[in-house]
């Protein structure tokens, strides 16, 4: 699961995701990353 929470995080950084957020006038965002396995989650934040 470590790898797909690394993969996550590096596509909300390379999609850019907070743009629109950025676009509208929000300054504070958190980016998380949310990995399901069966009934395993991880979740990290970038």
């Amino acid at each position: 699961m470590e790898t797909a929470v690394e993969s996550a995080l590096k596509q909300i950084d390379e999609r850019k995701y907070e743009t629109e957020l950025v676009e509208r006038g929000i300054k504070t965002y958190k980016k998380l990353a949310v990995v399901f396995n069966g009934k395993d989650v991880t979740i990290r934040e970038s």
